[in-house]
């Protein structure tokens, strides 16, 4: 498991230092800097096997960007770092241009491998046409996502670590996916390959077949988490921005209860970049109700000052769910509209 994360001239962060736990909440304002440290983490992840020679970077998660766009432009930074506990990674051009970018590992120590799982924000919501991942070995989900249904289909029939499986009776990914789905949302998912694309239909609480496009969003964002988060396994990195998008808050704070889970239970690591109280709430709430230890998260809360500059703030919490270190501006909105009302 990752310790800490140091990222140092990158984007809008001057510089930023994590200690990193098994469960890892990023919150902050937009444009705050959180994606920049998501990125960081899986530009680092991505060049991880790297000799310590330099060379050119690879970008097989983040989207390809020139050096340019990925130095701090503030500081007009010539080069930036990324460090994965003790091991170093020095980033600079590859040329005039600032277009190419090389990386050198300042370190002999070889970083172990790591799968990165990864669900970004702009992730596909449309389920009614999904194509088939022609190289899956390489990226299994897709850079955006788009190849969940594909990887959920050619291993629905694998069976899970007994730690991750609440329905004895249901062993399989297929089984805890469509477990966990009904639980949360009152359905089941249905997938079929037709020709070059798979048909995916969601059945209602009374046994009707739905498209995609007759439920709600909500439950196609869902399920995607679901077998993402499933199909981990031991040292994965799990990435997953704004899990809560088109859920109601309950269906919000019961999400959290499933992370919390798989970060207990499948030995990866996850790191979720949020905007919702309910999610923040709910790991309080597990805190206090002692379904999750203090060790086994971390919270940082991202800000961004008048020149521009990201930093992040560990949000210190109680053994029982209690806030040590109040931060203004942090999820306080429905106070002060509460205020307003109340004057």
């Amino acid at each position: 498991m990752l310790k800490q994360l140091i990222v140092r001239r990158f984007k809008s962060i001057k510089e930023a230092t994590v200690a990193l736990s098994q469960l890892n909440l990023f919150v902050g304002a937009n444009s705050a800097g959180k994606s920049s440290a998501i990125q960081a983490l899986m530009l680092a992840l991505d060049n991880n096997m790297i000799g310590a020679d330099e060379q050119l970077c690879e970008m097989v998660h983040l989207r390809a960007s020139s050096f340019n766009e990925l130095r701090c432009f503030v500081l007009n930074a010539k080069s930036f770092e990324i460090h994965l506990d003790d091991v170093p990674f020095m980033f600079r051009p590859a040329d005039d241009n600032m277009i190419q970018t090389t990386v050198q590992r300042n370190s002999d120590k070889v970083g172990e491998y790591t799968n990165i799982l990864y669900l970004p924000a702009m992730r596909n919501a449309d389920l009614s046409h999904v194509g088939i991942n022609s190289s899956p070995r390489n990226n299994p989900l897709g850079r955006n996502g788009e190849y969940v249904i594909d990887y959920y289909y050619n291993h629905r029939k694998d069976v899970l670590p007994q730690s991750l499986i609440v329905d004895k009776s249901l062993e399989t990914l297929e089984g805890q996916v469509n477990y966990w789905l009904n639980k949360l949302t009152g359905y089941n998912i249905q997938v079929l390959l037709q020709g070059s694309e798979y048909q995916v239909h969601f059945e209602d609480p009374n046994k009707k077949m739905l498209s995609p496009i007759h439920v709600g969003t909500g439950i196609s964002f869902i399920v995607e988490l679901l077998i993402v988060c499933l199909s981990a396994k031991k040292g994965d990195v799990i990435i997953i921005e704004n899990p809560e998008i088109h859920l109601h808050p309950s269906a919000q704070a019961s999400i959290i209860d499933f992370l919390a889970m798989i970060a207990a239970n499948s030995s990866a690591q996850l790191f979720i970049e949020s905007h919702s109280d309910h999610l923040f709430n709910g790991i309080r709430r597990l805190l206090h109700e002692e379904k999750l230890k203090l060790n086994e998260v971390s919270v940082y809360y991202f800000t961004r000052d008048e020149n521009g500059l990201s930093s992040a703030q560990e949000v210190q919490l109680s053994q029982y769910g209690g806030l040590k270190n109040y931060i203004p501006g942090m999820f306080d909105q429905f106070d002060e509209d509460l205020d307003a009302i109340l004057k």
